[in-house]
């Protein structure tokens, strides 16, 4: 999940230092998205539901809080909720090969997005990562829908947008 999120981050970066902070700013306090991943692996079936939320905003920092729920083997587990500070500027040596493909609607959470979808290859953490991301900029966050795989991930990662609420 960490891989994707980095992903996007780097697509969002071709305008910005920091994408993940181009993504927020538009939005105030109390926006939150809600995603849904769900993904194979060693013959088991893994879902999460990740939200995150905008809890504070300055020309200098954003912060986040992002809560996970993850379904393993018919055991569900909660993980704390962390609290991320975002700034301006980005790792650059974080971001990858981001290719723009074209804007496409795309169907999330029983809506339909105008979107942008950009294709990644990466290196993250001596994994190669390849990915495909929808963004729209109405979606605290961006991301409408991801799809991921590389070498830790033989079966692809599929993100989905559930809900959102922007403040």
């Amino acid at each position: 999940m960490v891989h994707a999120v980095v992903m996007l981050a780097a697509v969002l970066a071709q305008d910005s230092d920091n994408p993940q902070f181009e993504a927020w700013k538009g939005f105030k306090p109390g926006s939150w998205v809600k995603h849904q991943m769900k993904m194979e692996t060693g013959g088991q079936q893994i879902e999460s539901e990740t939200t995150t939320t905008l809890l504070e905003q300055t020309a200098d920092k954003i912060v986040i809080e992002v809560k996970n729920k993850m379904k393993v083997a018919g055991q569900e587990i909660d993980s704390p909720a962390q609290k991320q500070e975002i700034t301006p500027k980005a790792d650059k040596e974080k971001m990858g090969d981001f290719k723009k493909e074209g804007d496409e609607e795309v169907e999330a959470g029983g809506k339909k997005y105008k979107t942008t979808l950009y294709t990644t290859e990466q290196t993250q953490g001596g994994q190669k990562m390849k990915g495909k991301i929808w963004i729209s900029k109405d979606v605290p966050g961006g991301m409408v829908k991801g799809e991921f795989t590389g070498e830790q991930l033989p079966q692809p990662m599929r993100m989905t947008l559930v809900e959102f609420e922007k403040k």
